[in-house]
């Protein structure tokens, strides 16, 4: 919207596109004058002459009670219908203005609310997520550290006259030769605990003491022939599976090694003789 200039007692006033923007979609519309830019001695006049009827030009007067001639001001009554049309289209403008951020505020709350819902099905699903693994974890300990599992690994060491922290040593020697120090570290043993078990080792035969190959200082363990044939009877004993297996049908019991190959394989440390091997079934 880009009204003329005009000329009105040494004031010119310019009403354009600039002053709405200025105004905002927020400005009040009802009048008008203060947004169109109007200076209050024009909107008095244009009032005055759009109210006055018929009244002369000439009787107009300006706020200050000066008399207009109507020689100076040959274009009052065309002023008055530029006021007016003005007023109305800067109106119009604005209740389009504020259809349009209402539109845009409504848009941008529903954008808000549907990201709000994303992040708290992320939240719930971690939530969720986090909640599953906690419990399969709890069921692997439960496995491990009650039911058959203690009872089995009893009764493997007692049939070998070994104890569970040698059973454990034996194993990771089954990987090859390892030394003192990095058993140390691997079972955060006391070092004089560790050398009462690596002794024990020595005497059932199992495993040896041998010089560091580039150390002279320290001492590696190594699992002897003995150690190896011991080593395989004993984890024939320890994989007899427990009866409560047996509450899966085959498929399944398929399906939970496949899983927990791919959670050991996620493990580095485990001991090779540890690690489950997958199964091929008939079918496949």
């Amino acid at each position: 919207m880009i009204a003329p200039s005009i000329t009105v007692a040494d004031s010119r006033i310019s009403a354009g596109s600039s002053l709405a923007a200025e105004a905002g979609p927020g400005a009040a519309v009802a009048g008008g004058e203060a947004a169109l830019g109007w200076s209050g001695t024009l909107i008095s006049v244009a009032k005055a002459a759009d109210a006055g009827g018929g009244r002369s030009r000439s009787d107009l007067r300006r706020p200050d009670g000066t008399k207009l001639v109507a020689a100076q001001h040959p274009t009052l009554v065309e002023l008055c219908q530029i006021y007016r049309r003005d007023n109305e289209t800067f109106a119009a403008a604005c209740r389009y203005d504020r259809r349009m951020i209402e539109a845009a505020r409504e848009a941008a709350g529903e954008a808000t609310a549907r990201d709000a819902t994303a992040r708290d099905a992320g939240t719930r699903e971690a939530g969720t997520r986090e909640a599953t693994a906690r419990e399969a974890w709890r069921a692997m300990l439960a496995l491990t550290f009650s039911g058959e599992a203690p009872s089995r690994m009893h009764t493997v060491c007692q049939a070998f006259d070994l104890t569970p922290a040698a059973l454990k040593i034996l194993l990771v020697l089954s990987g090859g030769p390892r030394p003192m120090r990095e058993l140390v570290e691997m079972f955060r043993h006391d070092p004089s605990y560790l050398t009462s078990v690596v002794d024990l080792l020595e005497r059932r035969g199992v495993a040896r003491r041998e010089p560091h190959p580039t150390d002279r200082r320290a001492k590696t363990v190594a699992m002897t022939e003995e150690g190896r044939r011991v080593l395989a009877q004993a984890q024939e004993m320890l994989s007899v599976p427990p009866a409560s297996l047996q509450v899966l049908s085959p498929d399944e019991q398929q399906q939970l090694l496949r899983l927990l190959i791919r959670v050991v394989d996620a493990e580095p440390t485990i001991p090779t003789a540890l690690r489950p091997r997958p199964v091929t079934s008939p079918s496949d």
